[in-house]
């Protein structure tokens, strides 16, 4: 529908209401004429500010054409700047100007089946509105043919509302650079410019709702890229949600709601004004199994990362650099590889059943706070914390750490301790047992908790070790990455806030079983886990302990 059509539609639905009201007093009526001149005048003069903003003008409705080129469009003129356009459905149309300075034309719209892409082999191509643009259609900016093109798509206009870009159900945004170029160039830009650069908000907007989401290898600035209610499983036509390998610079975010296996990777935000930029660089809200890998922020955002609800999305590879919070999450979340660098906290999480692996808190106040919720933190650093910093400010929950390079001295409990049943944390440490000498094949490591308390029924499994027995393969016990290591439980903090002493462990190596016979004891060691037991890279083949068995 164009809005010429539209407006019909609606003044014959204001008509109908009108003849259906009461008829009026005479003290109405009266008032009703003197109403009629100021709308006669108001109507008039809205007629005078129409002719001065310009026309609509439409394309052929015949397949379109270049923009540039009068038989493009109904009438047979080409769109001023003052003019509002309507690209037809059906009509592709093909922008060939370098609008740099100038305005294109005063607003756009994009019917169904309608497509507005930008000319390739051209060199500078710059399309510059200060209206909003409505798209049902496709907006296309492909910058992969040459690396002499530059693609500019620029909203100009002097309030936020003017400088968005929505693209209803079934519209496309499709935005492609050339990557690799010389000195980290880009020549596909997405950009806001708000006539006042002083302005409380001089971000632009392109939302996409239920339609094509595909931005890769371009630059944005001060602009929100919005995806809402995508599905980018493939199970649906004409649907997807790809943002790769682009620069957000200066006031960005990319929120997705919603959205069903979002992909987001590779990209960088880099703010460097101030105060600290909300929401979140990166925003998930709803959205199921999301992979956000390989993204880098940096500067004031005030969370660089907020998961919501976003079950069974993962989180690799991502860091942050001066934001005020890393990461904000609530929900099942596993983050893996994450680095929080000079924050105010690391993670944040509340009403959160998740793990981070290999996650690092560099000159953080906090590495996680953990509001409600149960957590596994494994082979986890805080590393240069700042006077007073603690890696754990826990309120309510659970903690298991397992291989982490901080103790119960690095751990804030509130001041009134909530009712629990199960220990706040728990601490845990792999052991890798390295066994010198003629070691029979299918030999085995038992360990056991030495005089536990309770004591353990006969043949009962011991709670405080993991993967026991275990395997010797090389004379070596399994690293992590075999996914069956011994695990040892170290110190605990109770439901009652005190640290529980590390138990004492018997370490036995056991020879190969014989015709159903008990394995014969070859070596008996009494051991206890400490910080030393720490590994940097848990998968280094240096074991933890050695022991000879001559």
């Amino acid at each position: 529908m164009t809005r010429e059509t539209g407006r019909q539609a609606a003044m014959a639905t204001k008509n109908t209401k009108r003849h259906e009201r009461a008829w009026p007093s005479l003290s109405t009526v009266r008032w009703s004429c003197l109403a009629h001149l100021v709308v006669t005048f108001c109507v008039f003069c809205g007629h005078s500010s129409s002719a001065a903003r310009g026309a609509e003008v439409t394309t052929n409705g015949s397949g379109g054409g270049v923009w540039s080129e009068a038989a493009t469009w109904r009438g047979g003129a080409v769109p001023k700047a003052t003019d509002e356009v309507t690209i037809r459905k059906g009509d592709t149309v093909v922008f060939d100007r370098n609008d740099d300075g100038k305005t294109t034309c005063a607003r756009l719209d994009i019917d169904p089946q309608g497509a507005l892409k930008f000319k390739t082999g051209a060199g500078k191509i710059i399309f510059v509105v200060p209206g909003p643009v409505e798209s049902f259609g496709l907006i296309k900016l492909d910058g992969t043919a040459s690396a002499d093109d530059f693609h500019e798509l620029r909203l100009t206009g002097k309030s936020p509302d003017d400088r968005t870009v929505k693209f209803e159900k079934g519209g496309a945004l499709v935005v492609s650079g050339k990557g690799k170029l010389p000195g980290g160039k880009r020549n596909v830009l997405l950009g806001s410019k708000a006539p006042d650069p002083k302005a409380a908000d001089v971000t632009g907007k392109l939302q996409v709702k239920g339609g094509i989401l595909d931005v890769r290898q371009a630059d944005l600035r001060d602009l929100k890229l919005l995806g809402d209610d995508i599905d980018n499983t493939g199970a649906t036509a004409g649907q997807r949600c790809n943002v790769l390998g682009n620069r957000f610079l200066e006031r960005c975010n990319l929120g997705l709601t919603t959205c069903d296996t979002p992909f987001v990777t590779d990209n960088v935000f880099d703010y460097t004004g101030g105060p600290w930029h909300q929401p979140a660089a990166i925003a998930l809200n709803g959205c199921p199994l999301a992979e956000v890998k390989n993204n880098t922020i940096k500067g004031s955002f005030y969370h660089a990362f907020s998961v919501y609800g976003c079950t069974d999305a993962v989180l690799s590879g991502n860091s942050s650099d001066r934001c005020y919070v890393g990461v904000y999450s609530v929900g099942t979340t596993t983050f893996k590889g994450h680095r929080v660098r000079e924050a105010g906290g690391g993670f944040a999480v509340t009403s959160f059943t998740g793990t981070l692996e290999d996650c690092v808190f560099e000159k953080c106040a906090y590495g996680i706070h953990l509001s409600t919720g149960t957590v596994q933190m494994t082979s986890c650093v805080y590393r240069d914390p700042p006077k007073d910093g603690h890696a754990i400010d826990f309120a309510l929950g659970e903690i298991t750490l397992i291989n982490c390079d901080f103790g119960p001295e690095n751990i804030v409990l509130p001041k009134v301790l909530p009712k629990a049943d199960k220990p706040f944390v728990t601490a845990m440490h792999y052991l890798i047992l390295k066994v010198n000498g003629e070691v029979p094949e299918d030999s085995e490591i038992d360990v056991r908790t030495v005089n536990p308390k309770p004591a353990l029924a006969p043949g009962a499994a011991d709670l405080n070790v993991r993967n026991a027995p275990a395997p010797l393969v090389g004379g070596r016990t399994p690293l992590p990455q075999s996914l069956s290591p011994l695990i040892l439980r170290a110190w605990v903090l109770d439901k009652d806030g005190k640290t529980v002493p590390v138990p004492e462990y018997s370490v036995r190596v056991l020879a190969p079983a014989q015709d159903g016979k008990e394995r014969k004891v070859l070596k008996t060691l009494t051991i206890k886990p400490d910080a030393k037991w720490f590994r940097p890279k848990p998968n280094d083949p240096a074991p933890t302990l050695q022991v000879n068995l001559k």
